[in-house]
This record gives C-alpha cells, structure tokens and sequence, in this order.
C-alpha cells in the first residue's frame, strides 16, 4: 500500500532562498507517516498503551531541480519497503499535488520499536503483520555509514529549553536540524540551497541538556559538511551529512510567485 496525503506549503516552512527547510521536508514526511500508522491503528497513541514507541533513526532526503512556492499544495507519497526483525524502512517521494511526475523530493528512513520504560528496542514482529510491504520498488536497506568530517570550522552550543521537546519530553527529531543550523552563518544559507542531507539520530536528550554542535567541512568534495551533535557528556546524539550547492539570485525565484 502507498499512502499519501496533501500539504499547503505555509511561510514559515521557506527559507530565504524560497526554497523548503529541511526540517519542513522531515516534518510533513513525519506528519504522512503518523497518518499512514494511524489507519494501521499503530499511531504513538496506539503504542503507548503497551509501553511501545516509534523512533526514526535515519533519515535521508534528495532535492530535484524543481521547486515549490509558498501556498502551493504538494503531495507526500509514502510506502513500506523493507522490515527486518528490528526495523522498519519507509521511502517517499513528495511531488506537486495532483502530478505525481513533478517529483520535489524523494528519499527513505528507518524507524524502530523501542520499550517505553526499558528504551530498549522491541522486535517488529508486533507490527509487522497490519503493514503492507510495496514489493515492486523494495531495495535492500543497509545502514549508512556517515563520512568522517574534516577540519572543524564552526562550533556552536544550545541549551534545550522547552520548546525543543516533542510529546515524549525528549528533543524532537526535527530540532537538531534547527540546532545544528547555528553554526551556519547567515551569508552562507543565503547563497546556498541544501541539495541532499541525511540524519542520524543516536541518542535522546532532554530538557536542560547542553547539546554542542561541531560543524566539519569534508576533505574530498566541495560543499559536504558534516554537523556532529554531542551531549554534556562528550556522547554523539546525532550526526547531519549534507550537500549544498550555490543558489542563483534570489530575485529570479521570486518572480515565479506569479504563477500561484
């Protein structure tokens, strides 16, 4: 089964290139998966009444050479492709509403079952057997290893205060993109667009924490960087790869506003 559902891109998901945040692309691939588990009856909600949680663990997303405009309705299409006895991998693809051909992104993610009380991972067996599986574009799923960064050449601190939280009181997943992103200066997110980034989550934080973000330039190509994200102890909670690429004027974008 692929499911998908439609989204008004609003304001504050742009960023000021007038292209989609990637915390926006995470959270309207998110919001399509709640749904999607909701009709399986297997939403956060449904879980936490056997102590069960869904955590996403990896995520990984690609832009195409098109774009969205504020107001404009786009479509996100997601499927199961792959369960293991510990995880789950589901792919998207998010595209204008009503062509499915006008392809913005698309990407995958993995999501696991872990013990409420014990934080320790439950096998998908539970769930397994409401979900379908989209056999005719499943891949293999192996876990990325993310690159090495090289030279340090920013650095910044963020205390998690309240509005970093999700409804299970630890740092929302989309809330390290936001954090690791204060190491970014304003002139560089102006002249460049994110072309493809993925996110390992591997750790909980919370309220109170001090979460330092190290962002490192990688050696080998132009315009990769890796944020690495630690907690007061010194331990990884999350590591962010991405490609950026340089951005034409700005000014040129924003005249195809007339089309909305």
């Amino acid at each position: 089964m692929r499911y998908s559902y439609s989204y008004t891109i609003t304001a504050t998901d742009m960023d000021n290139n007038y292209r989609l945040q990637p915390a926006a692309i995470l959270a309207y691939f998110e919001d399509c998966f709640a749904r999607y588990m909701s009709i399986k009856s297997l939403a956060a909600f449904d879980l936490v009444k056997e102590d069960l949680l869904w955590i996403i663990t990896e995520f990984s997303a690609r832009k195409t050479d098109k774009d969205a405009l504020w107001s404009e309705v786009i479509t996100v299409e997601m499927w199961i492709s792959e369960i293991t006895p510990l995880r789950i991998y589901s792919d998207f693809r998010i595209h204008m509403a009503g062509n499915p051909d006008d392809i913005l992104y698309e990407g995958t993610s993995c999501w696991s079952l872990i013990n409420a009380i014990t934080h320790r991972p439950e096998k998908t067996d539970r769930v397994s057997g409401s979900i379908e599986i989209v056999p005719d574009i499943m891949v293999e799923h192996r876990k990325k290893r993310l690159p090495d960064g090289g030279e340090e050449i920013a650095r910044a601190v963020h205390k998690v205060n309240l509005l970093d939280l999700d409804f299970n009181k630890h740092v929302n997943n989309r809330s390290y993109l936001s954090i690791a992103m204060l190491t970014t200066t304003e002139e560089f997110l102006t002249t460049n667009t994110v072309g493809y980034f993925t996110v390992h989550w591997l750790a909980e934080t919370y309220l109170g924490d001090t979460i330092t973000c190290s962002l490192s330039r990688m050696p080998e190509t132009e315009g990769t960087y890796l944020h690495t994200l630690t907690n007061d102890n010194g331990k990884k909670v999350a590591q962010i790869y991405s490609e950026w690429y340089k951005t034409s004027n700005p000014a040129d974008i924003s005249t195809s506003i007339e089309r909305i």
